[in-house]
């Protein structure tokens, strides 16, 4: 594979290498980082996370990780992260809350839509003089 230097404001050359049907062997962070309009970090931490399988090409001796995508595993990632059509939300709506038995003073009956009217003493107080 030959390589050719580009500098980094070269967009031209990055969009060549990632044409559908290109001869591309392997794609560096910063293909994928100019691929997706992202910073390379984030390539980097879907690496580390373990989310994008990448190979490390560097040295033994190398001080950092010179990492190579394959094409495979990058349709692998790109499938597993494109959004898939859900089935439409039901509209939420608030669930009933369980009515409380009450006592109705009048019939000394549990009843479950009892409404107080007035204060709660005055009803308790109708209550005890029954």
């Amino acid at each position: 594979m030959s390589v050719t230097k580009r500098t980094s404001g070269d967009r031209s050359s990055a969009s060549t290498l990632l044409a559908e049907g290109s001869d591309v062997r392997a794609f560096t962070v910063a293909d994928l980082a100019l691929r997706f309009t992202v910073k390379p970090h984030v390539i980097l931490a879907f690496i580390k996370a373990g989310e994008l399988r990448a190979l490390n090409i560097a040295a033994p001796a190398a001080q950092r990780p010179h990492w190579r995508i394959m094409p495979a595993d990058l349709a692998d990632f790109e499938a597993r992260k494109a959004a898939s059509p859900d089935e439409p939300a039901s509209s939420r709506r608030k669930k009933k809350q369980p009515a409380t038995d009450m006592i109705d003073p009048a019939t000394g009956r549990i009843s479950k839509r009892f409404k107080v009217v007035g204060s709660v003493k005055a009803a308790l107080g109708q209550m005890s003089e029954n």
